[in-house]
């Protein structure tokens, strides 16, 4: 579009911002007809925007060296080694990218028949769709580099040592966690992972439990979704991890679609509310039980506040995703983990910790 405009005279000049914290190289990309190689800005505003705004130093959460140029930068191999990296999410990406950069012989192994982790959720709220040009930008970068990609194959020890590795990275990322609540085993809670991942639906009135970004974000999809949604955070914040030139955004969509937030208060049982008519009536039709539930919280004073909904999503946060990897350090061979796997957290410490990792090698 920009070449369009400048040779339709429409334009005298075309400015790049944030595209060149992302990626320095893209006009040398572009220019050497190499665009699909361009490490594409994904316009979430956290290493750049937000971070100047907090009175920090601009980097950028796809670009480990922006903002350290003089001590993050891939250094050759001086021996080419065997690397195996085990996961497919950015972490893993990126150590592969970075190792095969350096020389290595590189093989990752994802256990889905797709890449990119928890990328794939978090593309799907409102506004983050251009996450998925980081899935497609750190493929593209391993494919050019010559990784050796194993998609719908879970990595074991077997398997590794069958390939004779020198060092293996560990980025296998976490799982989202589900708290010891009474009754969260009912049918009618919902993992906010599988919501976003379309594998449970939620419909009606819903209560999101936990405040956090993830729970955030899945109620501005299931409110543009048609649903009621009201919010259940256990701080005194809701969206307390949102970067600050976003959550206007968020508190806008909350406004339009009616989302309640109710901080302060810990949900202490989820109990259904069978309706006894309508449990009759779907008998004889041989349909499933209708039901609501009964949401109990506590505020901080010990005071019990109630919701009534249809479904309620848990998004308590997660935890690392661990690897046994005693077997493979028996055999000397070299072990780092990088990521979600090591510390929950966010893109940028999983970039940044595989590029450094993997530049170690």
């Amino acid at each position: 579009m920009s070449e369009a405009l400048l040779n339709e005279g429409k334009a005298d000049m075309v400015g790049i911002g944030r595209a060149l914290l992302a990626d320095p190289d893209w006009v040398n990309k572009t220019l050497a007809g190499r665009p699909q190689d361009i490490i594409r800005c994904i316009g979430c505003n956290e290493g750049c925007v937000d971070t100047v705004l907090n009175r920090s130093f601009i980097a950028c959460v796809v670009n480990a060296e922006n903002g350290f140029e003089a001590v993050r930068f891939i250094t050759p191999a001086e021996q080419r080694k065997k690397v195996v990296v085990i996961g497919g999410g950015p972490a893993g990406l990126e150590a592969a990218r970075v190792a095969a950069t350096k020389g290595h012989e590189v093989t990752l192994f994802e256990k889905q028949n797709y890449l990119g982790g928890q990328l794939n959720i978090a593309s799907v709220p409102p506004r983050k769709i251009e996450i998925r040009r980081s899935i497609e930008d750190l493929t593209q970068a391993c494919q050019q580099v010559g990784v050796q990609i194993h998609q719908g194959h879970e990595a074991d020890t077997d398997s590794i040592l069958a390939l004779s590795p020198d060092a293996v990275i560990v980025a296998t990322g976490a799982n989202s966690f589900m708290p010891p609540i009474v009754g969260i085993d009912d049918s009618r809670v919902c993992d906010a992972w599988k919501v976003l991942a379309g594998e449970q639906q939620a419909t009606g009135r819903v209560v999101i439990i936990g405040g956090g970004i993830v729970g955030c974000e899945t109620a501005e999809y299931l409110a543009e979704q048609g649903c009621q949604v009201a919010i259940v955070e256990m701080s005194d914040k809701v969206g307390a991890g949102i970067g600050i030139t976003v959550l206007p955004s968020v508190l806008e969509t909350y406004r339009r679609y009616g989302v309640t937030q109710h901080p302060g208060l810990k949900v202490t049982r989820i109990e259904p509310n069978h309706f006894q008519e309508a449990q009759v009536q779907e008998a004889q039709e041989g349909q499933q039980s209708s039901y609501e539930l009964n949401i109990v919280c506590e505020d901080q004073q010990g005071n019990i506040v109630p919701f009534v909904a249809d479904f309620a999503v848990i998004a308590s946060g997660a935890r690392p995703q661990v690897f046994d990897s005693s077997d493979l350090l028996a055999q000397g061979i070299e072990v780092v983990e990088v990521g979600d796997c090591v510390k929950v957290a966010d893109i940028s410490h999983a970039i940044k910790t595989a590029y450094d990792a993997a530049n170690s090698i």
